[in-house]
């Protein structure tokens, strides 16, 4: 089956909507539990509806909303509200995103990565309980310091989220073996749900926020 076919499967898309509402991220949820209770009044029908308009090519996606919050360094961090129904694609698209990269990464889990860190298919959420990572992370820094190191260093990627060059980005989804198709298909979306209030796309950014983000960015930063 291809890639862009298995992102329209009404399981993947059930498995999509599971992990938006089970998203431990109260902050961005908390813009949308009225709307995600009124989707799930109908969320089979709707479901099934979507399903049907992203095999016939009638999906569009809608521009996000931006919010802006100061950071401690003075510039603004931005943080992109998506409409349920593109949450809910979103997340589908990068549901196979995940299971691609997942055998590559997977042996860095809680050594070297200790975020971020994809539960499976069959998991309640996306991905495994951060504090479970928290711990490996402080035992991992306790052992370095019994090893003799003494020093730490804290790097920040200035506006990471925002530079991802879309380019780059379908580059290294092709090398992990997704079809050109759909990884066509998701950069045009991330066009859309990064452009500016003006309408000027972008080609680069994924949007801050939105709960797949963190494991499509390490599909660049992994390199």
């Amino acid at each position: 089956m291809a890639d862009i076919d298995r992102l329209r499967d009404i399981d993947n898309l059930r498995r999509a909507w599971r992990w938006i509402r089970s998203n431990p991220d109260a902050a961005y949820k908390s813009y949308f539990r009225n709307l995600y209770r009124n989707y799930a009044v109908a969320d089979e029908a709707l479901l099934a509806d979507l399903a049907d308009r992203l095999k016939r090519s009638l999906y569009q996606p809608r521009d996000a909303c931006k919010l802006f919050f100061p950071k401690s360094s003075g510039i603004l961090r931005p943080y992109s509200l998506l409409s349920v129904e593109d949450q809910i694609v979103y997340q589908a698209a990068v549901n196979l995103v995940a299971e691609k990269l997942f055998p590559r990464v997977n042996h860095r889990y809680n050594k070297l990565v200790f975020g971020h860190l994809y539960a499976g298919k069959n998991s309640a959420w996306f991905y495994r309980k951060w504090s479970d990572g928290y711990k490996a992370f402080n035992d991992g820094a306790r052992k370095a310091y019994a090893d003799g190191f003494t020093y730490t260093a804290s790097f920040d990627l200035t506006a990471c989220y925002d530079s991802l060059d879309h380019g780059v980005l379908r580059y290294f989804l092709e090398k992990l073996g997704l079809d050109r198709e759909f990884c066509k298909q998701l950069t045009d979306w991330l066009e859309v749900w990064t452009a500016t209030d003006r309408g000027i796309f972008h080609s680069h950014g994924i949007p801050q926020g939105p709960l797949p983000s963190g494991l499509l960015s390490e599909v660049v930063l992994s390199h």
